[in-house]
């Protein structure tokens, strides 16, 4: 399995109660398609959505999948 994933931040910044999107975009380096999931971890995965969670790609190939912070107004 070879790949490369890009962010389309390095830092976000979201209010109490607000909402965030960033994007990270997975290629897949190898020789055969291969499965990709994305998690978010720490403190704010309980906030985090992925869509979509996993992607299969072809050798080669690249996707996007959009991670939503949904921040509680209690945070």
């Amino acid at each position: 399995m070879g790949a490369t994933a890009l962010l389309s931040s390095s830092a976000l910044r979201v209010e109490p109660g607000g909402t965030v999107v960033f994007d990270v975009r997975v290629r897949n380096t190898g020789t055969v398609v291969d499965q990709f999931s994305f998690e978010v971890l720490g403190d704010a995965a309980a906030w985090a959505v992925a869509d979509p969670p996993t992607v299969s790609l072809f050798p080669g190939a690249d996707e996007v999948a959009h991670i939503r912070f949904n921040v509680p107004r209690s945070a």
